[in-house]
């Protein structure tokens, strides 16, 4: 007799990973497409360009964070075996606290800066290409941290939250972050290009602050082998002096090096960290 194939079981994680990752792919697609679509660079471009890419901006955000919302209480009902309802999120459509159209203008201000001190055109374009990206994908990062905060912190039944690696963008910043327990109702920290996760932490007691002594062995290893003194109990290691949670005044906590340049775990005795 033949054994029947068994489906296999998508996970609320992956499910949300696979959906957010689309949804971020739209919307870069569609800010690159927008701001080449007109070609002369000018004030009525730029107009045209920022008044075209907010509505799509802030519909989209407002799509991630229902994603989030669902994603929260799927994962809390995988780890309890209960039905979980998502809570319903609101999110401002100006999370920075500066409207998403004056926001937009952004690239081309740079572009016409760069262009005054003497920037080759195709570099300041290319600059400007980037900038315009960075801000449509920080505004989907904010979006996504917000709701998750929101689901989470009004989850009767999560004890609190965890930082997960997709493993396609790690650095030093999330390895060291997702070994940690944080509370219901702290924001997530962001960097530019982060695609960590947040995950629940079903319960109704705390975890304590380590949850993946693992992985926070790997990462003290990593820091003694470029130098730097660890230290096994986590209350002083030498990490700390390169890690920072700056708080930024349109995006809310950043999270960074104290030095700049960095890129992985390989660069520390460099000091180097992800930029803008």
């Amino acid at each position: 007799m033949t054994t029947p194939i068994q489906p296999v079981q998508v996970t609320a994680q992956a499910a949300y990973a696979a959906a957010t990752t689309s949804l971020r792919l739209s919307l870069l697609s569609f800010v690159a497409w927008a701001f080449r679509a007109r070609g002369a660079w000018n004030r009525p471009d730029m107009q045209w360009f920022a008044a075209t890419v907010a509505p799509v901006v802030i519909g989209t955000q407002r799509q991630m964070a229902v994603l989030t919302d669902q994603y929260i209480a799927e994962s809390l009902a995988e780890q309890t075996g209960r039905t979980v309802d998502p809570l319903g999120v609101d999110l401002a459509d100006d999370l920075r606290g500066v409207p998403e159209d004056e926001l937009y203008e952004r690239p081309y201000v740079q572009l016409w800066s760069n262009l005054g001190q003497g920037v080759p055109f195709e570099d300041a374009l290319a600059g400007a290409d980037r900038r315009a990206e960075v801000l449509a994908e920080t505004d989907l990062q904010m979006a996504r941290v917000r709701a998750a905060q929101q689901a989470i912190s009004g989850q009767p039944g999560a004890a609190g939250w965890r930082r997960v690696l997709r493993g396609e963008r790690d650095c030093l910043l999330c390895l060291v972050a997702a070994t940690q327990r944080y509370r219901k109702r702290e924001l997530a920290a962001i960097h530019p290009g982060c695609d960590c996760e947040v995950e629940p932490i079903a319960g109704d007691r705390d975890p304590g602050q380590i949850i993946d002594p693992v992985l926070l062995e790997q990462v003290h290893t990593a820091v003694e082998a470029a130098g730097f003194r660890p230290d096994r109990g986590a209350r002083n290691p030498d990490y700390r002096r390169l890690i920072a949670v700056r708080e930024h005044g349109e995006i809310g906590p950043l999270l960074t090096l104290q030095r700049h340049g960095f890129t992985g775990p390989e660069h520390l005795a460099r000091g180097d960290t992800p930029t803008a």
